[in-house]
């Protein structure tokens, strides 16, 4: 895929927030006809524009409203994206729920990362509305392998920290993975073992490599 230029990103963004999101998906399936893989879309030009939306409504460019059009119009092609594939990869066996840090909005990121896993043949699925309780309670089931947590700033670590205890403690000493990420852990890895995870990474491929690594020991207890 050719290296994208900030202009484009920014035509992007802006085709996001449009009356007609016409362009947006069109910008979306050229690059696909050129050849460009999903994974190669999704971290090159999606992420990206979700990164830059996000900055301007920090920076009071874009108003909230504006900022949630957008993103639901991401989400809307990633999941177009996802079906062209029809299916993901063969079959794992091994189970990931994604999640924000309970009490947190931003949603972008975590999509991203379970329709990763999903495509390398991951049962995974994003729940946009989980809070510790509902956590908890799945990972009661026994039937996760990993859970992931997006947090977006510093401020809210000890609230991450404070569910990870939670999950930590409901799995009673059965292997559960628990990886981190999100704008908390940009460029502060050693951050994740101040909150009790096991790994962060940086996107989607960094965090499907980081749970193949630990998997096999995923540690249990901190």
């Amino acid at each position: 895929m050719a290296r994208l230029r900030n202009a484009d990103i920014d035509a992007f963004s802006a085709s996001l927030l449009a009356r007609d999101e016409a362009d947006a998906r069109r910008a979306v399936e050229a690059l696909l006809a050129d050849g460009a893989s999903v994974d190669d879309v999704a971290d090159a030009f999606l992420a990206p524009a979700a990164r830059l939306l996000g900055a301007r409504w920090e920076d009071d460019t874009l108003s909230f409203a504006e900022v949630s059009t957008g993103m639901t119009r991401l989400h809307v092609l990633l999941h177009m994206m996802g079906r062209r594939l029809h299916a993901g990869g063969a079959p794992t066996g091994r189970r990931l729920l994604m999640a924000n840090n309970p009490g947190e909005r931003h949603a972008f990121g975590p999509l991203m990362v379970a329709e990763h896993f999903r495509r390398a043949g991951w049962d995974s699925r994003f729940d946009p509305a989980a809070t510790t309780a509902t956590i908890v309670r799945e990972v009661g089931t026994g039937t996760l392998d990993v859970i992931g947590l997006s947090c977006a700033a510093e401020r809210y670590l000890d609230d991450l920290q404070r569910c990870i205890r939670a999950v930590r403690a409901a799995a009673r000493g059965r292997p559960l993975c628990l990886l981190v990420g999100g704008k908390a852990f940009s460029g502060r890895p050693e951050l994740a073992s101040r909150v009790g995870a096991d790994a962060t990474a940086e996107d989607a491929p960094g965090a499907l490599a980081a749970v193949a690594r630990l998997l096999p020991a995923a540690a249990t207890t901190h």
